[in-house]
């Protein structure tokens, strides 16, 4: 399913593939996706459960938008800014 809000942030990574910037009440994600002309497609991933019969993770029913949960706008702030100044240490 498409998203519907067409003035989410997107960085292009490579030939449309990328980052939404998003947000839902308040708090911000990251989202990998996929950014056309006519929609947006977000990237989906089963959630796993743990299983006691199998004593493992087994793949759930269960899918969710792949993604980075930041938090509150002033935590997504902290969070990115952190990764910036690890990322100009390496």
């Amino acid at each position: 399913m498409a998203n519907r809000d067409k003035n989410k942030p997107f960085w292009n990574r490579n030939s449309n593939y990328g980052i939404f910037l998003s947000q839902y009440e308040g708090k911000y994600a990251l989202q990998a996706g996929k950014h056309t002309d006519n929609d947006d497609y977000p990237d989906w991933v089963f959630m796993s459960k743990w299983s006691k019969s199998k004593g493992e993770f087994v793949p759930d029913m269960k899918k969710r938008p792949m993604g980075v949960y930041l938090g509150e706008k002033h935590k997504a702030i902290e969070a990115l800014e952190f990764m910036l100044r690890a990322l100009k240490q390496t």
